[in-house]
């Protein structure tokens, strides 16, 4: 395998201390007094530096001032960015690259071991890295020389073709001792003098060169991805078939509904996860660049009520089932979105969203509450074909309504029961229908907040879509997305999924008892827009291919490095096919055929007296791209030079009929996991 070892403090710190004191001083310009530490950016930055400029403006209660602040924040934080910092986006984008080229990504690290996997799991997407090497809290501090080769010997890592990257002369020397090739990244604040830079193998200004110069054999970011394959996807927006065109070239903007965090999450949470996890997947595997948010709605009725049933706040409540949910999305093989914003986090935005409606005219106040307008929108109804007229006669009148018309929905909840906020309105919480709008408008400020893709299930069609598309036409003039992609229901057995039947499958009990694999495949073995049946059936056969699956990869896995193949260095040709299904509008079920196919035709390989290496190496670089794409990436052993050794001595005492010795060794593979 071939690496890349990322020195943590020049690479990713800089870029908090940046924020740190962009924020600060922006906020000082506009008469704030809040200092934000070191500390508190590391922990928020998951989210993004507005949702930092949200989150002072709620303490400081003064929510009027946030486009004040965000004028002032910005200006600075690109001069901080423009003083040899690391721009955050050219981070993702390299390692992204990186990734797809077969370099295995690495931390090296100084820090304590658990700090450095915080920073990461808060500053990057945690599935590019394969490992954080720090060291313990509270033990002696091990030299990089001594965590690059602990790295290299636990991942059979090739250190002649990897690179250690870094940006000081502390680096260079880390470097040289391990006889690593070194790249100096002019990102830090140190001594960057030309004369000992020019000692390292390559010297780069930010991490954007790394693309630009090619370094690695990466493509060029001003000339990759020009020939994009076509995507087709259903559009619920007209119900047909459209070939997908991006808003921006080779990039993908991605908006999920997520759960409602009052209690333990269904499987029917998790349909949607691991749907628009595939279509991520797609798109970066065909060169897109790809932004994914999911939110979590943290304020609630339901929320409230379920708190007082367990005597607990609604932050403790939410923040662990939030922890759970994350926890079962890892386990179902689906990535962490970019982005997962809350409407706690996000409040001032949602007031300032409201507040424009209002003062539009699209919205009303009525005795605290406030509602939006319905039939100010012409289109009402475009998404859902729930038409004003057809909806008004099927509408059950509300007795004493403060509502002007029966359609019309809440924006704002006067209450004085749970968390609420205060506002020109009245003391209360925000209606459900339109934190997406305010946060998606927040978090794409470059688009008035339209985005490329919004999905969900099929049951947020109406009345949540089609009513975050109304408010989307009253504040920003436009449909919030240009595609919207709805996934089906899932049934137990022929029965709907009910709380009233009491047929609720818990993600948690299912995972636990078939595995997050076995229930991610049983979900993608049915088109991702028709109906799924949950059974006990379907999930034992998902079981059994499952199996399989890891079976063979296992075995050509350890059959091609018993022969000498380096597997990260293979690509996969002839994966046309594959592509050709997933692109027409997500076939997984087809796409999951050619899989097994390939699976078929990798064990023919493995059977014969002379293994074709060249043939059966195509074919395992087909079934690890297919398998990374849908979300299902089985971890394979890595063989040492001793693993190989006592391969072959097993093999030698199986050829002679020495069953007493082979079971000897045998006995000693299973427990590497080698058989």
């Amino acid at each position: 395998m071939k690496a890349i070892f990322f020195d943590l403090d020049g690479t990713l710190l800089d870029t908090l201390h940046d924020i740190r004191d962009a924020i600060n001083d922006a906020l000082a310009e506009i008469g704030v007094h809040l200092s934000y530490t070191y500390e508190e950016c590391k922990r928020l930055i998951g989210n993004g530096a507005e949702m930092l400029m949200h989150r002072a403006l709620g303490e400081c209660d003064c929510p009027d001032s946030f486009e004040r602040l965000r004028k002032a924040f910005y200006p600075r934080y690109l001069a901080y960015q423009g003083r040899n910092t690391v721009p955050y986006p050219s981070v993702v984008e390299t390692l992204r690259e990186l990734h797809k080229n077969g370099f295995g990504i690495f931390v090296i690290t100084n820090k304590p071991n658990q700090m450095a996997q915080d920073i990461i799991d808060k500053t990057l997407p945690r599935d590019l890295f394969l490992g954080v090497y720090g060291h313990e809290e509270g033990a002696p501090v091990k030299p990089d020389p001594f965590l690059l080769k602990k790295a290299s010997d636990e991942f059979s890592i090739d250190l002649a073709q990897s690179y250690f990257v870094g940006d000081s002369v502390v680096d260079l020397e880390t470097a040289k001792n391990a006889n690593i090739p070194c790249i100096i990244c002019g990102y830090g604040y140190g001594d960057y003098s030309q004369e000992w830079a020019n000692q390292a193998t390559f010297v780069v200004k930010d991490f954007s060169e790394i693309l630009k110069k090619g370094l690695f054999g990466l493509s060029n970011k001003d000339s990759y991805n020009k020939n994009m394959r076509k995507v087709t996807l259903f559009n619920s927006m007209g119900n047909k078939m459209q070939v997908f065109s991006p808003i921006n070239p080779n990039k993908v903007t991605m908006y999920v509904c997520g759960p409602t965090v009052y209690n333990s999450p269904h499987i029917g949470n998790m349909r949607p996860v691991i749907v628009f996890d595939t279509w991520r997947r797609l798109f970066q595997a065909i060169g897109y660049q790809v932004t994914f948010v999911s939110n979590y709605t943290d304020v609630d009725d339901k929320i409230i009520q379920r708190a007082l049933e367990l005597g607990v706040s609604e932050q403790e409540l939410t923040t662990s089932v939030i922890t759970e949910f994350v926890r079962l999305v890892k386990e179902t093989g689906s990535l962490v979105p970019d982005f997962t914003p809350t409407p706690t986090i996000y409040m001032p935005k949602l007031i300032s969203y409201i507040q424009d409606l209002v003062s539009t005219g699209y919205a009303y106040e009525a005795g605290g509450d406030v509602y939006f307008r319905v039939g100010k929108i012409g289109n009402y109804g475009c998404l859902s074909g729930n038409t004003p007229d057809s909806l008004v006669s099927g509408a059950r009148i509300e007795v004493n309504s403060l509502k002007e018309s029966p359609l019309d929905f809440a924006l704002w909840k006067k209450t004085d029961i749970g968390i609420q906020w205060s506002t020109p309105w009245s003391n209360g919480r925000p209606g459900w229908h339109t934190e997406c709008c305010a946060m998606i408008s927040s978090l794409f400020p470059e688009t008035h907040g339209l985005i490329d893709i919004h999905g969900g299930g099929f049951d947020l069609k109406f009345p949540h879509h089609e009513n975050e598309i109304a408010q989307a036409e009253a504040h920003d003039h436009h449909h919030l997305a240009n595609y919207w992609l709805h996934n089906g229901f899932i049934n137990i057995g022929d029965q709907k999924m009910s709380k009233s039947i009491g047929n609720v499958q818990l993600a948690k009990d299912v995972i636990r008892t078939y595995g997050g694999f076995a229930l991610r495949l049983m979900m993608l073995n049915t088109h991702y827009r028709a109906p799924l049946a949950f059974t006990s059936e379907t999930m034992a056969e998902a079981v059994k291919n499952e199996k399989k699956i890891v079976s063979t990869v296992k075995s050509v896995a350890i059959t091609l490095q018993r022969n000498g193949v380096d597997l990260a260095s293979l690509q996969g040709s002839g994966e046309e096919a594959f592509f050709d299904e997933l692109c027409n509008d997500l076939n997984t079920p087809n796409a999951i055929t050619i899989l097994y196919g390939e699976l078929k035709n990798a064990n023919q390989l493995l059977r014969v007296r002379e293994i074709q290496i060249e043939a059966l190496s195509n074919s395992f670089a087909k079934i690890r791209d297919y398998l990374k794409v849908l979300g299902l990436e089985v971890t394979y052993p890595v063989l040492t030079e001793e693993d190989k050794s006592l391969y072959a001595l097993y093999q030698q005492a199986k050829d002679r009929k020495d069953f007493a010795e082979s079971d000897r060794i045998r006995a000693q593979l299973l427990e590497k996991g080698i058989i």
